[in-house]
């Protein structure tokens, strides 16, 4: 009989464990759950490649850590920073802004955060600049030019005198 108890409680621990370690692992490698984006608030990158020809919307690589940009990008923020980085974003928040990133998500929780703070015109890459490069467009790796031409510190201005 107590052996009996023992290995019940043995199996319900082990299933306790195995549960708790599946669950862990299953939420680690599953990521975040994906940003429900409302109809409008993407673009294509075939779609981006006409609108750049006559760009009229302000244009944020948001991706962490960088890997390129697409050409005509105004400006970097983190897609985690963009509240902290309220004073590099357009202070009309009528203005278009199109964001994106490596693969479109970083992008879409960064439109989530900019329609928060009170942006009406956002608007993400859908795919981001994965499918940027599948429709034959060119991501610039600008980390590559040499320290004589990019400052080491991002906050560096450079004045030639």
């Amino acid at each position: 009989m107590r052996r009996i108890k023992i290995k019940k409680k043995t199996r319900f621990l082990f299933t306790l464990i195995a549960s708790f370690v599946f669950f862990t692992l299953v939420g680690f490698f599953a990521g975040r759950t994906p940003v429900k984006l409302a109809p409008g608030e993407t673009v294509s990158a075939r779609e981006l490649k006409k609108e750049l020809a006559k760009k009229d919307f302000v244009f944020i690589n948001v991706h962490t850590p960088y890997e390129g940009e697409i050409e005509k990008t105004d400006s970097f923020i983190q897609f985690d920073e963009m509240m902290a980085s309220e004073q590099m974003l357009p202070q009309d928040k009528n203005t278009p802004i199109v964001l994106y990133c490596k693969t479109g998500r970083m992008s879409a929780e960064a439109l989530k955060t900019l329609k928060g703070m009170g942006y009406t015109n956002v608007r993400h890459l859908d795919g981001g600049m994965d499918a940027w490069k599948r429709v034959g467009g060119n991501v610039l790796d600008l980390s590559k030019l040499p320290d004589e031409v990019l400052p080491k510190d991002p906050g560096e201005i450079w004045v030639r005198g």
